[in-house]
Parts: structure tokens; sequence; C-alpha cells
């Protein structure tokens, strides 16, 4: 990925001189959670002494110019660094830290240190000695003096914030709560959920505008750097050359630095030996970074990644923003599968122009958890082709559910087998640490990298989900509830897309230790929704073909309870959602066939002939004396569940699916399904 970041960083930082170098650092603006946002300006009128605030409308299509007019590096790395940006997210900075320490790190020589020298001394007021770890937030700004806050407001707010022991005022609680009150007294529309950056001006100039300043950016993010640096070979290009091995400044993490078995020697003073880069590659890697982290990002669900590409061959003449934007308009149309025809319309010129450019794509995922980026998996090196096979067996598999399950256009989107729906699918516990994502994100690597995915681990997964449905155990999940009332129709429907997934990988010749044959038998797709078409493409054997009709059969039940207003549908409860053997098999099949007695079933010849289909292959695959499978026919217990909810859920559909085309709702396309009227049963017969 090194190697990927530093040849990445060259295209973008063709130009000499220090300003494109300063533009190359330039980082996204934050987002927000206000749709109309708006940036800050923070001026300090010396002459009429007063704090002024002035909002800047921003737009989407402003939000880069702005970044780079603001001169938007990103605040020092780490909460307890010092903050001396001039440009920040944090107004709290503006009032406290950065006029401190922006001072102490200007050369003596520097301009821009005499005049902030003038303000501090008449502007700034000392609450007094602060503990060690929290001596930052010693020095405010006088909001008093500046006209921003009557002098009660100040003494009642000093007053709530001073210790007992020894009545300092507590910096760390105080300058958080003077913020509220600073920006209330400035304008009462300031809010923080609206604005992603704030500005220190003096007199009306932006203090980022200050050669000084931007030199002082240089200096901390590429130059300083190198103070310590020694001669030596850069990891990246191989050169001989003043070196570091400094990576603080750095938002990705290349090598650990943590255990000592990770240096070199085994020695805790020879990290350095792991990795170093020139200047040269340093400065490629910086605008590399800022410019993956602001346009080469997205997300599914709660995870999101960075893509970041490899060209291969010259660059001298390749627009790094076209052919950026055409390799994450290619992965983004793979893993989000979003407006595919759009992008392909968008792309087709821009393709052409690099038609016959080589490029390898590293995908990062990762969870931004306050200031810490942490990473959780590296997919390295997916070639261009393969995303192309990917998205061509998305759209045939998503057009393979729409007429094996008759999906109406309106819900299409929700059955393209791609990686947001795998995402739905494989449930994990949603939190920060990375092991709770290690399954999804190695099934994520196999996909993307063609590597075989376990079919039992994916039905570990899918039984998981079932159970979650099932249960309503969906706090603290990436799988989201359903609307009240349709939990029931949520998991067959997941349970059948779960069945489309494992067909398209076997397709993909992916899918290790699968129970399932391909005959290569063609398929009759013009008939929506019949059953023998279905088990052919999934390629069922006789015990997941008798579990599936065993289902088909219970849905007949529920459906004939439903319509003689038994809305709770009581054979439903008769499935032992966390597992069934065959003892518990034969039982359930008993009492459907009592249940088929008691609503009269047997009288229509499509019901029989789901029971019949259901004992025909259960005689090929059970013993009944003891009751037990076949030993070349054994499912697990959890996998018994998951068959018998595919038929259900199948069954489901036939007996709705006419009228969910003309009633589905478009917003929602998963969860608003199948609601019943009492003429579907006789209709279907």
């Amino acid at each position: 990925m090194l190697d990927a970041m530093v040849r990445l960083g060259r295209m973008l930082v063709r130009g000499e001189g220090d300003e494109n170098l300063l533009q190359s650092l330039i980082q996204p603006m934050p987002n927000v959670s206000e749709k109309e946002p708006y940036a800050v300006f923070v001026n300090l009128d010396t002459e009429a002494c007063r704090l002024e605030f002035r909002t800047q409308q921003c737009r989407e299509s402003d939000r880069e110019q702005i970044a780079q007019e603001w001169l938007w590096i990103g605040n020092a790395a780490g909460p307890n660094s010092r903050q001396w940006t001039a440009t920040t997210k944090s107004l709290g900075y503006l009032l406290s830290q950065t006029l401190v320490n922006l001072h102490r790190m200007l050369p003596a020589s520097s301009t821009l240190k005499a005049e902030l020298g003038d303000l501090l001394a008449q502007f700034v007021v000392d609450l007094g000695p602060q503990p060690r770890s929290e001596e930052r937030y010693r020095y405010v700004l006088d909001v008093v003096q500046l006209g921003v806050l009557p002098s009660e407001d100040w003494e009642a707010l000093a007053a709530s914030c001073r210790a007992k022991s020894d009545g300092f005022i507590q910096g760390k609680t105080f300058i958080p709560k003077l913020t509220n009150a600073v920006m209330k007294a400035a304008n009462p529309k300031l809010a923080k959920d609206c604005i992603p950056l704030w500005t220190f001006c003096i007199d009306g100039r932006q203090v980022t505008d200050h050669p000084d300043y931007r030199q002082l950016v240089l200096r901390d993010r590429v130059k300083g750097v190198f103070d310590d640096g020694a001669q030596g070979v850069c990891s990246a290009c191989g050169a001989e050359a003043l070196v570091t091995p400094n990576f603080t400044r750095m938002k990705f993490k290349y090598y650990n630095t943590d255990k000592i078995s990770f240096a070199s020697g085994v020695n805790k003073k020879q990290f350095h030996r792991n990795l170093v880069l020139c200047q040269s590659c340093y400065q490629a890697l910086l605008a590399a970074e800022a410019f993956v982290d602001g346009q080469m990002c997205t997300r599914i669900g709660h995870l999101q990644f960075y893509v970041i590409p490899e060209i291969f061959g010259a660059v001298e003449d390749v627009s790094v923003w076209e052919w950026t934007e055409l390799v994450t308009r290619s992965v983004q149309s793979v893993l989000n599968f979003e407006s595919v025809a759009t992008l392909e319309d968008e792309m087709e010129l821009i393709r052409e122009k690099f038609e016959n450019l080589g490029y390898v794509v590293n995908l990062l995922f990762h969870v931004q958890n306050y200031s810490e980026l942490r990473l959780y998996n590296l997919v390295r090196d997916v070639p261009k082709t393969r995303f192309h096979v990917l998205r061509r067996t998305f759209r045939d598999y998503g057009r393979l559910a729409i007429d094996l399950l008759g999906v109406p256009a309106s819900e299409s989107k929700y059955w393209v087998p791609d990686f947001r729906a795998l995402y739905r699918l494989i449930p994990v516990t949603q939190t920060n640490r990375a092991q709770e994502y290690r399954r999804m994100l190695q099934l994520f690597d196999a996909l993307l990298t063609g590597q075989a995915i376990s079919y039992r681990t994916l039905m570990e997964s899918f039984c998981r989900l079932i159970q979650i449905h099932r249960f309503g155990r969906y706090a603290a999940t990436n799988v989201s509830a359903p609307r009240a009332g349709y939990e029931l129709s949520q998991l067959t429907n997941d349970v059948l897309l779960a069945n489309v997934i494992l067909s398209m990988l076997q397709e993909l010749g992916q899918l290790a230790g699968a129970p399932f044959k391909r005959e290569g038998i063609d398929v009759e797709r013009d008939t929506p929704l019949d059953g023998d078409a279905f088990l052919q493409e999934v390629g069922y054997r006789p015990a997941q073909e008798a579990l599936f009709w065993l289902g088909a059969a219970i849905a007949s039940v529920a459906n004939a309870q439903r319509n003689n207003r038994l809305d709770s549908m009581p054979v439903l409860e008769k499935i032992n959602y966390r597992g069934m053997n065959a003892s518990d098999i034969i039982r359930l099949v008993g009492k459907v066939e009592e249940a088929f007695q008691q609503y009269k079933l047997f009288n229509w010849p499509k019901e029989s002939n789901v029971l019949f289909r259901m004992h025909l292959a259960f005689a090929q695959v059970l013993e009944t004396n003891p009751p037990r499978w076949k030993p070349e026919h054994r499912l697990t217990d959890e996998e018994a569940v998951f068959y018998i909810l595919s038929g259900l859920a199948f069954r489901r559909r036939q007996f709705f699916g006419k009228r969910n085309k003309e009633t589905l709702s478009t917003d929602e396309p998963s969860a608003a399904l199948y609601t019943p009227n009492n003429d579907v049963q006789r209709e279907e017969a």
C-alpha cells in the first residue's frame, strides 16, 4: 500500500514550490449533520476591541474551494496535542489554545509572532496554574473586554468552574462552557452541528494568509520532520538521501510501533529500520493521504473504506482527477451498486480515454472513532477486471432474482446480491472493535480477490440472522429492525436473498464445501415463482428439497390460519428457530399434516402436491427408526431451519406476489411486504 500511496502522491504533487506543496496538504472539509452548513470567520478588531463573527454559506460545490482558501490542514494530531492551526473545527481552540501555541511555535524573527505577542498581552486572560496535563487550558481570550459577554456572565461561569481546594478556575471545564456562551451571545443562530470550520482573522485579515503562518505549516508537516533525519536508503524509491522514520504526522499507520516483536533485532530503539522515507516520498505520501481521505472514501453500512489505486506505466500525461474519478466510480458501482446505468453512461467517455491504462485497487476498511482512525482490513491489488466481473455478476443475479421471485421494479434494488446485501445478511455486534467485523471483512476480501468462501461460515451467519429477526434481538447489531408487524416479512425476504447469494457464489466458483449440485439445467425464467425453477437454479439436493417443501406446506397452513382470523399464525411457533434435528422434523411433519386436515387443505390439488413432493424427498434422505438423516444427506440442525424457511418464504411470495406488485411501497422495498386478503388462498387453488 505504501508504494501505491507514494505513486499516487507523485501524480498529485507535480508542480514545484511551496504553494503546490501546501495545496497538496489540504484536508477535506469536515461533514456536519445540518443540510445547510456555513463556515465562520472569527475576527479580532484591535481598534474597536471587539470579537466579531461573520458567516459564509458552505454549499456542497463550495466545500473544496473554502478548504483551500482557508488552508484547512486538519487539527493537530491527537486530543492532547497542542492546537495551533488558525483554521479549525473547534471554536474552543480559537478562544483558548490557538493564539498562544501559534505564538510559541513561530520563529523569533517572525512579524506574525510579534503581532500575536501584542494581542496576547492585551486580550488574553490567565486562568491560573492548571494541572500539568491540562496546562494547555490556562489561557483564554478576554471575551468581556472584546464585547462578547457581560462581566457578570463571565463571573458566573468562572464560579461554577472553580476548584474547591485552591480556588483556581479549571480551564478544561471552563472553556467548553465559555464556548457555548460565546456562541449564543454572538449569534443565536450559531450551532455546532452546522459549522464545519472556523478561521481566525486579525483586523479582517486571515491568519492563514500570512506568509509566516504558511511557512510554519510547511515546517511542521514536512521540513521539520527531517531535523532529526539521517542519511539512509528510502524504503519507497530506494534513493540514498536524508531520510526520516517519523510518521507521527501521517493519518494512516504503515507499520507497527507498539509491539517490540516488530522492531528490527527485537530492539525498541530500532523501529526506524522498518521504514524510512526521503523528503520527496514523504511529501508525496502526505499529499496522497489528504487526497484519499477527501476524494477516495465511501462506505458500506457502518464500515468505511478508502479506495487506493495504483497505476501501471507512465503517468506524466494522466489527469489524476479524471483517472481517480473513473476508479472510484468503478469501485463504487460494485460495492454499492447504485445507479449503475447512470454511472456507466457518465464513465464511458472517461473509460475510453484510459482504456489501455492498467491499474489495481487497494481497499482499506476502517472506522473513524473520534480523532482515531481504526484500520480493520486491507484488501490488496484487486485488478480492474475483477470489478468488471463482479459488476456483471451482480447485475445478472439481480435480474435472476426478479425472474425467479416475481420481484416488482420498485423492489429490485433490494435483491441485487452485492456487498450491501452481504452487509445486511452477515450479523455483527456493532462496535468499533475490528474482531467483531472479521467474518464480514474476510468475506469481502475473498469476494474481491476470487478466493474460496466457506459455505459453513455463511450458513452460521444466516442462521444467526434468522434468530435475530425471529426473537427481535436487533440491539447493538448491524441488522436493521423492520417496522412493527413486518418482522416475518423481513425474515423471509432475507432468507430468499441468502439463497440468491449462495447461487451466485456457486456460479463464481467460490463456494467451498457447499452441499449443492449444479448440473447445468436450463431454468425456465419466463415463469416467475416456479418452485422447480428455483430449486434447479440454486441446486438443492434431496435433503434441502424436502425441507423446502415442508416450509412451503407450513406457509399454506399459516395462510389458512390467517384467512381464519388467526393473525398470530400458530403453526409458525412449531418451528424451533434455534435448530431442528431429524426427530424434530418428523414431529413437525405430523403437525403440519394435522393442520392440513383441520383446514381442509387436502381438497386443494396444489396444496396436496406440496405434501406429496415433501414426502417423496424425505423418503430419500430420512430414516425413521430411529429418526435420523441418512449419512450422505446429513444437515446440521441450523441448516434444516434455513431450508424450511426458504420454502416458507418462497410459498409466501407465491401467495402474495401479485398483490405486492400492485401495492408495494417504493420507499422501503424490504419491509412493506405480504399483506394478504381473504381471497388469496382460493385464487391460488
